[in-house]
């Protein structure tokens, strides 16, 4: 399993937007079902379903967004996933962190 990509520290305040791009032999193609997943530390999992809910956009074929509000500082866990064809997922995590 690949590592998940690491965006480093991230102030409390920030609201990234976080990408998945999902494709068949290099060209863009929807999945059946895509999700976004995220949780802080240890706590419980927060899931965001393209399609039920606004927090997930679809900007273009293949191409979606999720944009987060990091309220909360400690060590931050997210998961695409998209299921049918392609079938794929990949992770991210950051630091959030105040001074304050």
């Amino acid at each position: 399993m690949a590592r998940p990509l690491d965006l480093g520290l991230l102030a409390v305040g920030s609201a990234p937007i976080l990408y998945a791009s999902f494709a068949v032999d290099d060209v863009p193609t929807d999945p059946t079902a895509v999700t976004f997943k995220w949780r802080i530390g240890t706590g419980s999992v927060t899931t965001y379903t393209y399609g039920v809910g606004s927090e997930i956009t679809k900007t273009g074929t293949g191409e979606y967004q999720v944009q987060l509000s990091v309220a909360t500082a400690g060590r931050w866990y997210g998961r695409w996933a998209g299921t049918g064809t392609p079938a794929a997922a990949s992770e991210v995590t950051f630091g959030a962190w105040t001074n304050f």
